[in-house]
């Protein structure tokens, strides 16, 4: 294995690591020289690179190794300088720890473009960005009324969190009647709270579809279809 830059058996310490964070091998695609060993995740492009520092600064005479790599606590790439293969393992599982955080969360804006696609809400729309008229106004009220009942029906929530959910929707019934919010700049303010709801309380991908497709249902008729009469 003289062509490759680490021995096998530090490759086998590093692999192991993959199990003990729940993160699947076969998601990295993995290239191993004679001066470097670098790993990275083929879906997010985030990666752990081990170097030989020898190869980039001869100086050095003992094997030292430079490590780079991303995320950590930030996405702004680590640089390292170290000595002992163990320092460099060490490292390897902060990142992995780091890596199964971000590949493990879900991506609520995706959730939210993916049923954008089937929901009149937040589907293209040829509504002029005109002000709501009264009737309009109270059917926002109405519904997002009936969007806090349907909430805290449907999840179980702490008191702080019903009031985070009340305060949010107050705030969007509010805007609705601000003269300069025409009901295209409200749509965009509407999916920032419903957003700000979903990832503050941490629903969960299916909850978060829940509450999107309620939403989308009740406020569509805003944007196109009829508006029903209030009782």
């Amino acid at each position: 294995m003289i062509d490759r830059f680490l021995l096998p058996s530090q490759t086998d310490k590093l692999y192991q690591s993959f199990s003990v964070y729940g993160v699947n091998p076969k998601e990295f695609d993995i290239k191993h020289s004679k001066s470097s060993f670098k790993v990275t995740h083929g879906t997010t492009g985030f990666y752990c690179e081990i170097t030989d520092i020898r190869e980039t600064e001869p100086r050095f005479d003992d094997p030292s190794y430079k490590m780079e790599f991303i995320p950590r606590d930030t996405n702004i790439k680590t640089k390292l300088t170290l000595k002992h293969f163990s320092d460099v393992r060490k490292q390897f599982d902060i990142w992995l720890r780091h890596l199964a955080r971000e590949i493990k969360q879900p991506d609520y804006w995706s959730i939210l473009q993916e049923e954008a696609k089937s929901l009149p809400l937040f589907s293209e729309t040829d509504a002029p960005n005109t002000s709501f008229s009264s009737t309009e106004l109270d059917f926002i009220k109405q519904q997002l009324d009936e969007t806090k009942n349907f909430i805290f029906a449907n999840f179980e929530l702490s008191q702080e969190h019903q009031t985070v959910v009340e305060t949010k929707l107050k705030y969007l019934e509010e805007c609705a009647k601000k003269s300069e919010h025409g009901r295209l700049d409200w749509f965009n303010i509407a999916i920032g709270v419903l957003m700000s709801i979903i990832v503050g309380i941490s629903f969960n991908p299916e909850q978060a579809k829940t509450l999107i497709n309620f939403v989308g249902k009740a406020l569509s008729p805003l944007f196109g279809a009829s508006i029903p009469l209030l009782p």
